[in-house]
């Protein structure tokens, strides 16, 4: 629970966690309406569609972001938890971030899916899914 500045009045304390939670949604929401706003704009299209990569692997990125900080930070890797600040952290963040969006779109122009995603659907259809890119030689090309 987050504790209340000392000058916030008494009757309003207790709203403080609610009021944040409530900020928090309100963020969130407000980051998705510039995205699509941005969307709609031809300049903006292009910046954006590198980042498809990374929701069509969406389970995958989650897995390898958690392998990834969790090295970095417990002490079974690198042991940086309470090391890092908000401003040293960032950084890390953004290299971790820019490399998801770089192996992503690396590998979604040679395969179907993301590995994970591709494990789970072959389980649920209980059989392998078919995972590379079909790759379609111009039959001018003969």
């Amino acid at each position: 629970m987050v504790a209340a500045p000392a000058i916030v009045s008494a009757p309003v304390r207790p709203l403080i966690p609610t009021l944040l939670e409530l900020g928090s949604a309100m963020l969130g929401l407000g980051y998705g309406c510039v995205i699509l706003v941005l969307l709609n704009d031809a300049r903006w299209q292009s910046r954006l569609t590198g980042l498809a990569a990374v929701g069509r692997m969406a389970l995958t990125n989650y897995l390898l972001q958690t392998v990834v900080v969790t090295t970095l930070l417990y002490n079974y890797g690198a042991g940086l938890y309470g090391r890092l600040g908000i401003v040293s952290g960032l950084p890390l963040v953004a290299l971790i971030f820019t490399g998801q969006v770089l192996l992503s779109r690396w590998w979604m122009v040679r395969f179907r899916f993301g590995p994970v995603e591709w494990l789970w659907r072959s389980v649920a259809y209980g059989r392998l899914q078919p995972l590379r890119v079909e790759v379609h030689i111009a039959s001018s090309m003969r």
